[in-house]
């Protein structure tokens, strides 16, 4: 039991905020000057990319998750010159990592995102049966195969980190129905201190990785879970 618990908190501790704090030169920050040089690509390249890739993504109710989730890595792989996957970890008590499986990522390219919604808020938010984000990030077989990036390990000194992560606000004018396929949606809809009844929209935040360097076919992703933002 105890060898369990143990185990279970070295995967969870660089999620507890007490811990990083205490622990923040454990492994090597991410350093940045100030927040206007937090991004490492423009927002328009994200969306680019986004809009590039879900336009030729499949997903319909003919198709498997296997069918879909294949298709899809043989799109990446053609249209950005990569395909990712999920394997056991080079590191120790890694558990499961994501790999660049085909190909090679360039520096400064989009990796993958990190997902995060439950299948409530995803049928909250259809419209008219068309869904406005994936849930399949919860399967073996997302039928978008960015969406592996909570399996990506924290780095190490032996494995510096070759991604980083980058916010994103998904701008309205995202095609409607391309939204099927972002692997996040609201958590509420209302804003805190506007009025519930207020017209003002609100934007979907999404969290990317991106590469730090150029990653080769076979090599394991490793982020940096702290960032150090050195001036406002």
């Amino acid at each position: 039991m105890f060898k369990y618990v143990l185990k279970r908190w070295k995967l969870y501790k660089y999620r507890f905020v007490p811990w990083i704090a205490a622990n923040i030169t454990e492994n090597s920050p991410r350093l940045v000057p100030n927040v206007l040089e937090d991004k490492i690509i423009p927002d328009i390249s994200v969306e680019q990319t986004l809009l590039s890739l879900f336009t030729k993504f499949e997903y319909t109710s003919d198709l498997s998750l296997v069918d879909q989730h294949r298709k899809n890595s043989n799109i990446l792989l053609n249209e950005v010159g990569f395909s990712i996957g999920r394997q056991a970890s080079t590191l120790k008590d890694g558990g499961r990592g994501v790999f660049v499986t085909q190909g090679l990522v360039p520096e400064q390219t989009l990796v993958a995102i990190y997902p995060g919604e439950n299948k409530s808020c995803s049928g909250r938010d259809s419209v008219c049966g068309q869904l406005m984000c994936d849930t399949s990030w919860l399967t073996e077989l997302p039928v978008n195969p960015l969406a592996v990036g909570q399996y990506v390990n924290n780095q190490s000194p032996e494995c510096p980190a070759n991604v980083a992560y980058q916010e994103f606000d998904v701008p309205l004018s995202f095609p409607a129905h391309l939204r099927k396929y972002l692997p996040n949606t609201q958590a509420g809809l209302h804003i805190e201190g506007v009025n519930r009844d207020s017209e003002i929209p609100r934007l979907l935040r999404l969290v990317v990785l991106v590469s730090l360097r150029e990653i080769v076919k076979g090599e394991e992703l490793f982020s940096t879970y702290y960032t150090i933002v050195q001036k406002p």
